[in-house]
């Protein structure tokens, strides 16, 4: 029998002799046709080297896990999400550097002092024994503005036997009182006669028009005499609007 050869083809052919129970493959080729012609009492026959396919074995093991492939390419941009919530404020930060000083601005309009000043050279007697007093000089209706009110008064009393007492000199407006003004006690024995002076300054602000008076009453003794001098003076300058 010849060497039997397997190549790329699935078919073979062959002579077969058939001697008693058994038989005889010879000239055996890949192909349709044996390597010589059949001799007399052979039988070419052909047949396929594949046999039906079986049935599918067992699954095997999962194989080990492959490496990691390449990243795809990015995806397209989604849309904007909500608005988040407003966080806290941050902390405050340094102060600034001071800046240049500005340019000197233009001059204000220059304020117009107004002046006046009263004066009585005549002795006045004083009968009033109580506020607001009996007034000596006034300045009837003062407009709104701010005023330095200055004066200098002059008193004496005359006082009876065993009695004391003094006068006091004020500025009011005729209910209100806005200021002391000097005063003068005396205490001497009876019969005795003090005079006394004392000037005054102070800075008032009138928010409507005001009248204001220098006036004087005299207590808590019964004195004989209690006069306002000659030489008090009562006066004001505006110093502000």
């Amino acid at each position: 029998m010849g060497r039997v050869v397997q190549a790329q083809s699935n078919t073979y052919t062959a002579c077969l002799k058939i001697n008693g129970g058994s038989g005889n493959l010879s000239n055996v080729a890949i192909g349709n046709a044996p390597t010589t012609p059949c001799n007399n009492g052979e039988v070419q026959i052909s047949w396929n080297q594949n046999g039906p396919v079986g049935p599918a074995g067992a699954a095997g093991p999962a194989g080990p896990v492959g490496p990691a492939g390449a990243a795809g390419p990015a995806g397209p941009v989604g849309p904007a999400g909500a608005a988040g919530a407003v966080g806290p404020a941050g902390p405050v930060g340094p102060a600034g550097a001071v800046g240049p000083a500005g340019p000197v601005g233009p001059a204000g309009p220059a304020l117009a002092l107004s002046t006046s000043e009263l004066y009585f050279g005549a002795n006045t007697e004083i009968t009033s024994s109580s506020f607001p007093g009996q007034t000596i000089l006034s300045f009837p209706d003062l407009a709104p503005g701010t005023y330095m009110i200055y004066g200098l008064a002059q008193g004496y009393v005359d006082s009876a036997a065993d009695e004391r007492g003094g006068i006091t000199f004020l500025i009011n407006n005729g209910t209100i009182l806005l200021t002391t003004g000097p005063q003068f006690y005396f205490t001497e024995a009876a019969g005795w006669q003090e005079q006394q002076a004392a000037g005054f300054t102070f800075v008032i602000t009138l928010n409507e028009t005001t009248t204001l008076n220098l006036a004087a009453y005299k207590g808590p003794g019964n004195l004989t005499t209690a006069v306002a001098g000659g030489g008090t003076r009562f006066g004001y300058i505006k110093i502000g609007d």
